[in-house]
């Protein structure tokens, strides 16, 4: 993970295979069959963290001492670590998550749409439009969901 810290969809990729393996060495396979089938919100969740803040670095400081216990055999400092390193992570996600409502917030109050609320992955934000007849418009001219 440390070598990834440039490379955050490698860094995120890492992460959740991270947390994967632990459940396994664990023998919870319970946590590993939820973790598996949630693979694709995990990656969405720590890539935000991540990316709000560029909190890799920190993120990596916060598996080393998990994994140091795992390999020490120490059950309890590696359950410590954890929760240490989940509520770090919850309050990054929770940070990335409000900076993007007020940003959204902002960006219709200026009367932008973002993209992926019209369907659309690519996350751009562009200015609303109307139709020929005055309906409001996406800026690929499709007709927007609920402005009418």
């Amino acid at each position: 993970m440390e070598r990834l810290e440039g490379d955050p969809p490698g860094f995120v990729d890492a992460d959740v295979a991270f947390h994967l393996r632990l459940a396994e060495a664990a023998g919870n396979t319970a946590l590993r069959d939820i973790l598996t089938g949630i693979q694709a919100l995990l990656r969405a969740w720590i890539g935000r963290a991540i990316s709000a803040e560029g909190d890799i670095p920190i993120s990596y400081r916060e598996h080393v001492p998990i994994l140091a216990a795992v390999e020490r055999g120490d059950e309890p400092g590696a359950i410590a670590a954890m929760e240490a390193h989940l509520a770090a992570a919850a309050v990054r996600l929770q940070r990335a998550l409000e900076a993007q409502g007020r940003a959204r917030g902002r960006a219709q109050g200026r009367g932008e749409v973002h993209d992926r609320d019209h369907g659309r992955a690519d996350g751009v934000i562009r200015p609303n439009a109307a139709s020929e007849d005055g309906a409001a418009t996406d800026a690929a001219g499709a007709p927007e969901r609920g402005r009418r």
